[in-house]
């Protein structure tokens, strides 16, 4: 499951590997925020392996854990 977080808090103290981060397009002013609670900074989306080889085919649509997500609107 994909997780979002700035890339100066990054995806380490978690249970899950994460190998890529990709940025979204138009960022940092993609509306993507950190999902740690204390940091709104813009968000990189970071892949689990089999992400990666579904990203590596083209595909853009990735499941993100709800409680860790934000959007900034516009």
């Amino acid at each position: 499951m994909a997780l979002v977080r700035c890339e100066r808090c990054g995806a380490r103290g978690i249970t899950r590997t994460y190998v890529l981060s990709v940025a979204p397009p138009n960022h940092p002013d993609s509306g993507l925020v950190c999902g740690r609670s204390t940091c709104s900074g813009a968000g990189v989306i970071f892949l689990e392996p089999n992400e990666v080889q579904a990203y590596n085919r083209g595909e853009r649509l990735f499941a993100l854990n709800t409680g860790t997500t934000k959007v900034r609107a516009a």
